[in-house]
């Protein structure tokens, strides 16, 4: 059974046989995603301008990207309090905010040490979309969630982090899984690939004591309504 991927990177050079959500922060590589999409069906494709280049991108060459390429989403933008710059950060975010309320499309989320600003900033917003590597406790799960915001499930999954310790508390309706290939790798791995989450899906059915095909079946129901 396929496990759907909730975001990886074309830099993965995946050409997906499952639904898969595929992400850029180059935006040179834009045209190469749109054919990629042509290409693989099931390829769910986006772009934005990710928090850690925020000075290297100009925010004005994103509508017309949008326009003519038309992506299911954008992402992945938000916060990353570990880089620099701020307030321009929060200055591009909101700008793709409002883009993607403009286009009615769905974002993916990147916060790091950011999520209290990240929530007071979507209360603002009538939007919808997946917290990407979220890795926080319940309390900060439950306030995504009523905002109508998946959390993203990847390697924190196999660490000792906070989101192990709060999965319990975290409803499997709220769940997808992600890969970020070929990123954030777990254990000895080198990369990661599209199928890891099929492991990370595993690991959570184990901690949460429930069946696996239940819980990949309501993770990959959650990622294809978000889309529909």
């Amino acid at each position: 059974m396929f496990c759907y991927d909730a975001l990886c990177h074309f830099e993965a050079n995946i050409k997906p046989n499952k639904l898969t959500v595929i992400t850029t922060t180059n935006l040179d590589d834009t045209p190469k995603l749109a054919t990629l999409r042509n290409q693989c069906p099931k390829a769910k494709i986006g772009f934005g301008i990710h928090p850690w280049f925020v000075q290297n991108n100009s925010i004005e060459e994103l509508k017309p990207l949008i326009t003519e390429y038309k992506p299911d989403f954008i992402g992945e933008i938000g916060l990353d309090y570990l880089r620099p710059e701020a307030k321009l950060q929060q200055q591009v975010f909101t700008t793709q905010l409002n883009l993607a309320m403009e286009f009615n499309l769905p974002v993916i989320i990147h916060s790091i040490r950011a999520y209290n600003d990240v929530l007071k900033i979507l209360k603002t917003y009538n939007i919808h979309g997946i917290i990407h590597g979220f890795n926080s406790n319940d309390v900060i799960a439950k306030e995504f969630t009523k905002l109508g915001f998946l959390l993203g499930i990847g390697n924190n999954i196999s660490k000792n982090s906070k989101i192990t310790q709060s999965i319990q508390d975290i409803g499997i309706n709220n769940l997808v899984f992600e890969s970020d290939a070929p990123f954030s790798s777990w254990f000895n791995k080198k990369v990661s690939i599209s199928d890891d989450t099929f492991l990370y899906a595993q690991m959570v059915a184990k901690k949460l004591d429930i069946n696996l095909i239940d819980l990949i079946e309501y993770s990959n129901s959650n990622l294809q309504n978000l889309f529909n």
